[in-house]
């Protein structure tokens, strides 16, 4: 009875002690936990909610400025202008209405534009958005002062770029604009966002990632519904200036070409043939970007971009044109090359050449008579160069000669979308017209009309080529990379080596003889007035209107006197007629100034008082 007893007892004892073990565990287990959850995991949580109380924006950084090679005043720069947001959830919903409508008065602009930046979809977020910005101090006033009455409209500082030159520099330095969805999906991955403003063309394109500088951030303190309830200035990140451009356009040249050029269509650039440097590029018509950012900004861009002539286009290297008769300097160097002829044996030039059935006529009706290589060049006759390029060189070395002096390709200039021109050839006509390369091809190609297709700048080079005896030096914008804080250079442009055309420096020097001849004696004679000795070659292409011809020159001079630094200028001006010979009148001005370091109306006065002022009389100077 008593060992009974004894089993029943050691039962409920056993029960508790299990139990206990149980309720122990589970005690343990409850405590780990929370040492887990408060201690171990503690930042985790302490992190989650700090990010729902805190908000950030995006502080837009200052874009780089953009110097000419002197760096004394900006060509780009920035200017302080204002943006206006809504935060739409703090309008009441009574008042969504009224509020936009005041705005849009105020602003200038169309409630309808209001509406598309903020969609119905949107009416409930905590977040500004932009409505309109580029604004100055007194287009804010009005808004600022009836503040009270505009709930969820605020304002802020936002820099916007500012063009010191307005239209000058148009072409090389471009524009920039607000980024477009299709560009954020490219652009995505290198910290553009959609509030990001980038370069739209020009240097601002080629080099935006440079300009663009690091966006800061602007920290606040929000409530569960997005409310903002307080600042933290303290942790705010403020943001970095993009990196100074220093290029190498010389502001001085920059501003005598353009005004040479005139309102022509056309383009005119100066290059460094020892660096390739370009000095100047200016293309017209063009545009001034500063009006993109200003009141009826959007109509101005919407003028410029359907404008026919093409006012975004960069002539300089963009526009494919037939060289003309500027093309027979390659011509004279292939047969100097080549010896296809001997340079003092004549051919006669009656006016006209006859290939099969057709008739190719020279500039001159009644012909040049005997004319030898150098007298053909300077009087620039059609016949003689027909006969050589026909009956002595023929297509393929033709072909050869043109294409090992870079024309058929791009330069390789840091500008986007330089275009490479046309060389063509017998099999490039069978392939693309399904026909035959025929004499009547190699007659008008020896000439530079036809299918051949240059821009000014390939035709600057072939002029460096001649200069340099062979090298050619890629053409550069950029010269120089800074830091915008201490003005140290970060970044340094040395000239590169584009090509080394493999034809003797003798005849490379001949050619350089014959086109000082060329201004001495020969076409230009008459319109380049100047006192720098130069030399160069004039050129008038036909146009698909018959009452449109391309006035073209290329040349070169000493950039001042004593001095061995040559400079190289490429003008073509869309003509009215094959005498308004404004491509060699523009380069003459262009030349005098930067031999004698004038600026455009001092260039003007000098040439006409001291040079031939009756042949500037009715000449329309721009």
């Amino acid at each position: 009875m008593s060992l009974g007893r004894n089993r029943s007892n050691s039962i409920p004892t056993l029960r508790l002690i299990v139990v206990g073990a149980v309720i122990g565990l589970v005690f343990f287990v409850y405590v780990g936990t929370l040492f887990s959850m408060q201690i171990v995991d503690g930042y985790i949580y302490a992190l989650r909610a700090e990010q729902v109380t805190r908000r950030s924006t995006l502080i837009a950084a200052p874009r780089g400025n953009i110097y000419d090679r002197n760096v004394t005043t900006p060509i780009a720069t920035n200017r302080e202008s204002f943006a206006v947001d809504i935060n739409p959830a703090e309008i009441p919903r009574e008042q969504i209405d009224t509020v936009f409508a005041s705005v849009a008065e105020l602003l200038g602009m169309s409630v309808d534009e209001i509406h598309r930046r903020i969609p119905a979809a949107r009416l409930g977020v905590f977040q500004p958005i932009e409505v309109k910005s580029g604004l100055s101090f007194a287009a804010i006033l009005p808004v600022a002062e009836r503040k009270n009455g505009l709930p969820g409209v605020s304002w802020r500082i936002k820099p916007v770029r500012y063009y010191v030159d307005g239209e000058a520099f148009a072409h090389v330095v471009g524009y920039v604009g607000d980024i477009t969805p299709e560009e954020l999906q490219v652009l995505f991955n290198r910290g553009y966002t959609a509030d990001s403003v980038i370069g739209k063309a020009g240097v601002e394109l080629q080099y935006d990632e440079l300009l663009r500088g690091r966006p800061g951030r602007e920290f606040r303190t929000v409530d569960a519904q997005g409310r903002r309830v307080a600042e933290d200035i303290q942790n705010s990140i403020p943001p970095e200036q993009g990196n100074d451009i220093v290029l190498t356009l010389d502001r001085d040249i920059q501003l005598l070409t353009q005004k040479a050029l005139g309102n022509r269509v056309g383009a005119a650039l100066v290059l460094d043939p020892a660096t390739g440097d370009i000095l100047s590029m200016v293309s017209y018509p063009r545009y001034d970007a500063n009006l993109f950012y200003s009141e009826g900004g959007r109509a101005y861009f919407a003028d410029v971009s359907l404008d026919p002539r093409g006012s975004f286009i960069n002539r300089a290297i963009q526009a494919q044109e037939s060289p003309a008769s500027t093309f027979k300097v390659l011509l004279t160097t292939a047969i100097l090359e080549n010896d296809a002829f001997p340079v003092d044996r004549t051919v006669n030039c009656p006016g006209y050449y006859v290939v099969g059935n057709r008739v190719f006529h020279c500039h001159k009706q009644y012909g040049h008579g005997d004319v030898s290589l150098f007298d053909a060049l300077a009087e620039s006759c059609n016949v003689y160069f027909y006969t050589m390029g026909n009956e002595y060189l023929g297509i393929e070395p033709l072909v050869d000669y043109t294409r090992i002096m870079g024309f058929g390709e791009r330069t390789g200039i840091d500008l986007p979308n330089e275009r490479a021109g046309l060389v063509p050839s017998p099999e490039w006509k069978e392939r693309v017209f399904a026909d035959g390369w025929r004499p009547g091809d190699t007659v008008n190609f020896s000439i530079g009309q036809g299918f051949l297709q240059v821009t000014p700048l390939q035709l600057a080079d072939m002029v460096a080529a001649i200069l340099n005896r062979g090298v050619v030096y890629r053409p550069r914008i950029v010269k120089e990379i800074r830091d915008p804080v201490t003005g140290t250079v970060v970044e340094s442009r040395e000239p590169e080596v584009l090509r080394t055309v493999a034809i003797s420096g003798e005849t490379f020097d001949l050619v350089k003889q014959a086109m000082e001849g060329v201004v001495l004696d020969g076409t230009p004679q008459v319109v380049m007035t100047t006192n720098a000795p130069t030399g160069g070659k004039t050129g008038t292409s036909e146009t698909a209107a018959e009452e449109r011809k391309h006035s073209w020159y290329i040349g070169f001079t000493p950039r001042s006197p004593g001095s061995d630094q040559y400079v190289v200028t490429v003008v073509w001006v869309d003509a009215a007629n094959e005498w308004d010979w404004w491509g060699p009148y523009a380069t003459n001005i262009i030349v005098h100034g930067i031999y004698n370091s004038l600026s455009y109306a001092e260039t003007i006065a000098d040439l006409r008082t001291r040079h031939n002022p009756w042949l500037w009389y009715g000449r329309g100077l721009p």
